[in-house]
C-alpha cells in the first residue's frame, strides 16, 4: 500500500467530479491525474528517478500540486522550502537535502512546456508504505531547520485520522489558504483534501481584503486557519459574518496556540467553536479537540488514536496516562491513578517521535510488524529517565528526594559576609571568593549520589537533577 492507493479514491473513481478552483478555472480528478503524470514523465526525463530528491521553491499554485502528485508517482522525495527563506535558509536546506533538481518560478514555463507534449499515462514504479515521500523541514526554533522525513504510511495515517475524526468527506467544500510548503496545509489539507474527493478552491495566500468575497463565492463548509487568520477574520461585519457561519461546518485552527478571548469572540460572531489541534512537522496530528463535543478555549484536547500521552506535575512525575482506543496492533499502557488532592497541576506534555526519522528505531510499544509502519507510534513522555512508561515514585522517595535538595541549596546559599565584601578587596580575598566560587560550581557539576533509601531506578535520576537544582523538563532522547 502506498499514497496512491489513498489518491486513488478520488483521482480515478471521481474522476469526472469537479476538484480543485484555481484562479478562476476548475479542474476535474481526471485532469489533476492527467496533469501530474505528464509532469512526472517530464520530471523522469530530465534524470529524476526513484530516491532521488526534488527542492521546490514555490508560493501556492496548481503546479505545485502537480509536482507534489509527480514525485509521489516516481518515488522521488518532495523537498518543499518556504517562500519566506533568503539565500541562507535556501542554502542550509539543500545542503543538507542535498536535492537533485531545484525548482523555482522562473523554471515552471519550460517544465509545463515539456509536460504538455509527454505522456498522460501513470508511470509504473515499485512502491511501498515505507518509501519516503518527503522531506519537510522544521521551523528551526531550536537552532537550524531539521527535515523530517515522511514516508507514505505516515502521510495515510494522518490523513485517515483526520478523515474520521473531523467527518471530511466528498460533501464538503473546502478553502484553503495556507502555504503547501508547510504541514498544515501539505500534510493536512492537500491530503485530506485528495482521500476524501470533496471539491477545494486553492487561495495563494490569505488576504483579509478578499476573505469575505472568497467566502461570498465559494461558501465553503471547511476551514483550515491559524490564529492570525481568525484575528482578521474578526474584522467582518457581523451579518456577513452570521451567514458565513450558518453555512460552515467546521473551523480548525493550529500551528499556534490559539488565544482563548479570539476563541471566545469568534464563536459569538460565527456562531462556531473553533477546532483547535496540536501536531509537530515530525509526528503530524497527535491531539485534537473532539468533533463532536466540547471544545474547550485554550486547549488542544484529547490524544487521537494510537497517539499515547502522558499528564506530568511540575517536578516531572508522570502522575496520568490519557490515551484513545489504538488501532494496528498498538498496546496502550495501563491506566494510572490521578494525583492526589493538593499536589502540583498536571501539565500536557506530549512528546513523540515517529517512525520516519532517518534513525528511527522499532517501535517500542508496538505489539506486531504492522504497527510500526502503519501509523507513528513512538512515544516517550517527559519523564525522570526518559523511559515510555516510568514507575511512579513512592512517598519515601518523594521525601527523600525533597530533603536531598533543600540541603544542597542551603549548602551553595552565598554567606551575608561574601556579598558584602568591599571593592578594595586585598588579592589574597579575592583570591579565596575565586576559589569558593570554583568549589561551588564543582559541587553543582558533581552532584551527590542519591540517597540509599531510593530503591527507584527513575527516582535515583529525579534525586540527582533535583540535587544540581535542575528541575525544568529534560530534553528527551530520540
Amino acid at each position: 500500500m502506498n499514497l496512491l492507493h489513498l489518491f486513488d479514491l478520488s483521482l480515478i473513481a471521481r474522476r469526472d467530479q469537479i476538484a480543485l478552483e484555481w484562479e478562476g478555472a476548475q479542474f476535474a480528478f481526471g485532469e489533476i491525474e492527467n496533469r501530474s503524470n505528464r509532469v512526472a514523465h517530464a520530471l523522469r526525463a530530465r534524470g529524476l528517478a526513484k530516491g532521488d530528491r526534488l527542492a521546490v521553491y514555490l508560493a501556492n499554485r496548481i503546479e505545485l500540486i502537480d509536482l507534489y502528485l509527480a514525485c509521489v508517482k516516481l518515488g522521488v522525495i518532495f523537498v518543499p522550502i518556504n517562500v519566506l527563506y533568503r539565500d541562507r535558509e535556501i542554502a542550509h536546506i539543500t545542503g543538507d537535502a542535498e536535492p537533485r533538481f531545484v525548482i523555482r518560478e522562473e523554471d515552471l514555463p519550460r517544465l509545463m512546456s515539456d509536460a504538455e507534449r509527454a505522456s498522460s499515462e501513470r508511470p509504473d514504479e515499485d512502491l511501498d508504505g515505507d518509501s519516503p515521500a518527503a522531506i519537510i523541514y522544521t521551523s528551526g526554533t531550536t537552532g537550524a531547520s531539521k527535515g523530517a522525513v515522511l514516508t507514505h504510511n505516515n502521510f495515510a495515517a494522518n490523513a485517515v485520522n483526520l478523515l474520521t475524526m473531523w467527518q471530511i468527506s466528498d460533501r464538503d467544500r473546502f478553502l484553503l489558504a495556507l502555504p503547501l510548503f508547510h504541514i498544515h496545509a501539505l500534510g493536512n489539507g492537500l491530503h485530506c483534501w485528495l482521500a476524501s474527493g470533496c471539491r477545494m478552491r486553492l487561495l495563494e495566500r490569505f488576504d483579509h481584503r478578499r476573505a469575505l468575497d472568497e467566502f461570498d463565492e465559494f461558501q465553503p463548509t471547511l476551514f483550515f486557519g491559524v490564529p492570525t487568520i481568525y484575528i482578521r477574520l474578526l474584522d467582518m461585519p457581523p451579518d456577513a459574518a452570521r451567514e458565513i457561519g450558518a453555512r460552515m461546518r467546521l473551523f480548525v485552527s493550529g500551528s499556534a496556540p490559539l488565544p482563548a478571548n479570539v476563541f471566545d469572540r469568534f464563536r459569538e460572531l460565527f456562531g462556531h467553536a473553533i477546532l483547535e489541534r496540536y501536531g509537530m512537522t515530525e509526528t503530524f496530528m497527535t491531539l485534537s479537540n473532539p468533533y463532536i463535543g466540547e471544545r474547550r478555549a485554550g486547549t488542544v484536547g484529547f490524544p487521537l488514536p494510537a497517539f499515547p500521552c502522558a499528564s506530568m506535575t511540575a517536578s516531572c512525575s508522570c502522575v496520568d496516562r490519557m490515551s484513545l482506543p489504538a488501532t494496528g496492533g498498538v498496546r496502550t499502557p495501563p491506566p494510572r491513578p490521578s494525583p492526589k488532592a493538593g499536589s502540583a497541576p498536571a501539565i500536557w506534555r506530549h512528546v513523540p517521535t515517529t517512525v520516519t526519522t532517518r534513525c528511527s528505531a522499532a517501535s517500542p510499544i508496538s505489539s506486531s510488524p504492522a504497527a510500526s509502519t502503519s501509523i507513528p507510534v513512538r512515544s516517550k513522555s517527559y519523564c525522570s529517565n526518559n523511559r515510555a512508561w516510568p514507575r511512579p515514585r513512592s512517598s519515601e522517595c518523594r521525601t527523600n528526594c525533597a530533603e536531598k535538595s533543600r540541603s544542597r541549596s542551603s549548602s551553595l546559599r552565598p554567606s551575608p559576609n561574601s556579598m558584602s565584601m568591599p571593592s578594595s578587596a586585598t588579592a589574597a580575598s579575592s583570591l579565596h571568593r575565586s576559589k569558593s566560587r570554583a568549589n561551588s560550581y564543582a559541587s553543582i557539576r558533581s552532584p551527590a549520589p542519591p540517597s540509599a533509601k531510593c530503591r527507584n531506578i527513575s527516582c535515583d535520576k529525579e534525586c540527582e537533577r533535583l540535587a544540581r537544582g535542575q528541575r525544568g523538563v529534560p530534553a528527551p532522547v530520540v
